[in-house]
């Protein structure tokens, strides 16, 4: 394991002293393509961009709570689940819809209905296809629910946005910039903040 950076070290300090937002749980990062070494280019001469995991996290879920966002692709208001985990040593915050495209409560908040405060799981981003989920097991082997459900769908930029049959019950995040998509897999949605909510406003 590599030894800390200065700045992690900081970081680390500053979140525990309330100086600064708790940072986001980081499951995947958007980079360029790349070929043979080289850098894929779309027509218009820009790089074009695929989403990578950033491996398994071995984290604890600390607490949760109800949080409110912007829906990444209407710009509307929506209703969200703050989760809080800890990833060595550090405390780190996943935000998601408490409910997806089909007005159904979202399969992260399913999966995670099944662990307590302070079980430790593995999450980690994994495509399927075009579409990208988080696969979410406990540390025991024992998978949390059932595997690629509830898929995340992610169209690359060098690829039909149109689904050619019925698409599987997920929560699109296709659209918007190259910024905004990274931080939308990352957990952040733009906009999103703040502050506790009314439980009986949600629509169950």
């Amino acid at each position: 394991m590599s030894e800390e950076t200065i700045s992690q070290q900081l970081v680390k300090r500053a979140t525990k002293a309330g100086k600064m937002p708790i940072p986001r749980l980081q499951l995947c990062n958007r980079v360029e393509k790349k070929v043979n070494g080289e850098v894929e280019l779309n027509d218009d001469g820009k790089p074009k961009m695929v989403v990578v995991g950033t491996g398994p996290h071995t984290v604890m879920l600390i607490s949760e709570k109800y949080a409110k966002g912007t829906d990444y692709i209407t710009k509307q208001e929506r209703t969200e689940v703050e989760y809080i985990f800890e990833e060595k040593g550090q405390k780190k915050r996943y935000n998601v819809p408490v409910k997806d495209k089909n007005d159904e409560l979202h399969y992260f908040v399913q999966r995670m209905s099944e662990l307590a405060h302070g079980e430790v799981v593995i999450l980690e981003y994994k495509k399927n296809g075009m579409t990208g989920f988080i696969d979410v097991k406990r540390t025991v082997n024992q998978e949390v629910g059932i595997k690629n459900t509830g898929e995340i769908p992610i169209i690359e930029e060098d690829e039909d946005p149109k689904p050619k049959q019925e698409p599987k019950k997920v929560v699109p995040v296709a659209g918007g910039s190259d910024k905004e998509a990274e931080e939308f897999f990352n957990g952040k949605v733009p906009g999103e903040d703040v502050g506790e909510i009314n439980v009986d406003e949600i629509p169950f």
